[in-house]
């Protein structure tokens, strides 16, 4: 692949990432608070699991999906390990940004 190609890829994926996360982030939180469906796991957890660590285990749920997906075919014949793998850039960036903003 050539480096411009690969630059057009990057940028399609970015966008697709951008549009899955508008239709997820609406269902999972509220304009008030976009980190909303993260940081509740604080309060049921009464403070023991912090937002980041939620991040993590959604994180290491899409990373055990990716392993097993690489070494057997899907059961679940409508998502792809691309959507997976989507999700994971997606969480990635979710948590750079809610560091980020920690605080703010």
């Amino acid at each position: 692949m050539k480096q411009q190609d690969y630059f057009a890829a990057f940028e399609k994926e970015n966008q697709e990432e951008l549009e899955l996360t508008k239709r997820k982030n609406s269902d999972y939180a509220d304009d008030a608070n976009a980190f909303a469906n993260f940081e509740i796991i604080h309060h049921l957890s009464c403070g023991r699991i912090t937002p980041e660590q939620g991040f993590v285990v959604r994180m290491s749920d899409k990373m055990q999906r990716i392993a097993n997906l690489i070494a057997r075919e899907n059961q679940v014949p409508d998502e792809k390990i691309t959507d997976t793998l989507r999700d994971l850039s997606v969480y990635s960036k979710l948590l750079r940004i809610y560091l980020m903003n920690k605080g703010k």
